[in-house]
């Protein structure tokens, strides 16, 4: 399974990152544990003495976009998500484009959230719970912005 983490990392890094710099568009990164899955994900692993880190950047289309292309990133996430071995550390960050509002939820959601929640953060707290991730900007207190 790492095997294969690896040969899709350099396949896709070196097509993606090839296209990225083309089109001057999306995020980019050039290394040799890193991979430019699409224009919205980013994902580079770190080799570490005992479990390695997996780091995923994301970058989640605005209130502009239809909630088909968002659905869209987080199943190409979660696709992502299934190549990471179960005992590596593994931290999804990024603009979210979402509320996720001021209702703590379980683990998830801390007190510190502002606003109302939306859609699109109800769903961000959704993949979170059901991944066991925390939404760390909801945990400290944040200024009120907007």
């Amino acid at each position: 399974m790492e095997r294969q983490l690896q040969n899709n990392l350099l396949r896709r890094q070196k097509q993606q990152y090839r296209s990225w710099n083309n089109n001057n568009q999306g995020m980019g990164i050039k290394g040799k544990n890193s991979l430019l899955f699409n224009d919205r994900i980013m994902l580079i692993k770190l080799k570490t003495d005992e479990n390695d880190l997996v780091i995923v950047q994301t970058y989640m289309p605005t209130s502009g976009y239809k909630d088909e292309e968002v659905e869209e990133i987080y199943e190409q996430l979660e696709e992502e998500m299934e190549n990471v071995r179960k005992n590596d550390n593994l931290i999804i960050l990024g603009d979210w484009n979402t509320v996720v509002g001021e209702r703590q939820e379980g683990d998830a959601v801390g007190k510190c959230g502002l606003r109302v929640r939306n859609n699109r953060g109800k769903r961000l707290t959704d993949f979170s719970k059901e991944n066991e991730f925390v939404i760390t900007n909801t945990i400290f207190q944040q200024h009120r912005r907007r």
